[in-house]
């Protein structure tokens, strides 16, 4: 018998996990699957990429195989690629994230056999054993996610829906992390019900996240937040109860690979490229090394904790100076953590738990 988990009503079944993206995600592609395989058992897992028709097919594969060597990883079955044309989405919104790739959520209810389908946007990072997540499911609705960050509830997003808004107070998902009960879905014809709402919905403001919780409005577990930490510039929602989250989603325009904030959750991500040689803009690096060889600094000096009321004092923007300051001292108080969790996944430590290169 194949070596696979256990589903949550007590029989067997592989998981499927599924990344959609286009070319400009190439490089976070690598680092989330990279991560994922490094802590999880790949036996159990059937992966699917999902990627934009008018791309070719053998530069997903190539950057999957590399990430495969790099790891000394094998699959007995490499991922399925499933080609997206954005062209069937166009009548949604792609303002925030500039593509229509992030609707190959949709498509995969379409093209993947497995009955549980946990997807995963590219800018998440895996640390631990993602199994949890499906332990945690019970079953009873056909979706499962994480609250979001920005907005918890319907009415702070700002969509109309025929022209109404939505009632206060409804619960709002983050759909960076979403896992999907397939044989729930066609039963409740989440898919007919997504199909029919294009035209009625306006000023969707996070694109399939948008639609996905209106389709799903009142039809979804929530999960615990350890399951899609979501951080973003001044908001470090990396660690719970002292651990390191199984899943960190780096939401907003300040991503890692961009000109994110020097805080714990950018630090480890960058530590996991490094590891799977995805190259970092050189300047943004010395930028960290500065960034932590001050609060390596302050840290020595006891200086700290007045810094940080010296930013708060006269910063332009102290709210967010303050925030990185703490999350330097957050990163300091849980640096032992994370350089375990580096070993864990096989990766050497920096020599200084405060220094990237």
């Amino acid at each position: 018998m194949e070596n696979n988990h256990t589903r949550p009503d007590g029989s067997e079944s592989k998981l499927a996990v599924v990344f959609s993206l286009d070319e400009q995600y190439l490089d976070p592609f690598s680092v989330a699957l990279g991560s994922l395989l490094m802590t999880n058992d790949v036996s159990k897992i059937e992966f699917y990429v999902f990627y934009d028709a008018e791309s070719s097919e053998r530069l997903f594969s190539d950057r999957v195989n590399s990430t495969l060597e790099k790891l000394q990883i094998s699959l007995k079955a490499g991922p399925t690629y499933i080609s997206v044309d954005a062209k069937d989405y166009s009548a949604y919104e792609s303002t925030c994230t500039g593509s229509h790739m992030t609707y190959g959520k949709i498509a995969a209810l379409k093209h993947v056999k497995e009955d549980y389908i946990l997807c995963l946007d590219c800018d998440c990072l895996i640390t631990g054993d993602i199994f949890g997540l499906l332990q945690e499911y019970r079953q009873e609705l056909p979706c499962a996610a994480v609250t979001d960050l920005r907005s918890p509830t319907h009415d702070k997003e700002g969509y109309t829906i025929n022209g109404r808004k939505p009632e206060n107070n409804l619960q709002y998902f983050n759909a960076g992390v979403l896992l999907f009960n397939r044989k729930r879905c066609k039963t409740d014809e989440i898919l007919v019900h997504f199909n029919q709402i294009a035209d009625q919905v306006e000023g969707a403001r996070y694109d399939d996240q948008t639609y996905l919780n209106i389709v799903f409005n009142k039809q979804w577990q929530r999960l615990s937040p350890k399951w899609n930490a979501q951080t973003s510039d001044g908001r470090t929602q990396a660690f719970y109860d002292s651990q390191i989250s199984p899943i960190i989603h780096y939401i907003g325009k300040r991503k890692p690979w961009l000109s994110p904030t020097v805080n714990a959750a950018n630090y480890l991500w960058l530590n996991y490229a490094r590891a799977l040689e995805i190259q970092v803009d050189e300047g943004f690096s010395k930028q960290l090394s500065r960034s932590y060889f001050f609060a390596r600094f302050l840290s020595a000096t006891k200086l700290l904790d007045s810094a940080y009321l010296l930013y708060r004092w006269i910063g332009k923007d102290y709210r967010r100076s303050a925030g990185r300051l703490r999350d330097i001292r957050n990163l300091k108080n849980h640096s032992q953590i994370l350089n375990e969790k580096l070993i864990d996944s096989g990766i050497a430590p920096p020599r200084d738990p405060l220094s990237l290169y």
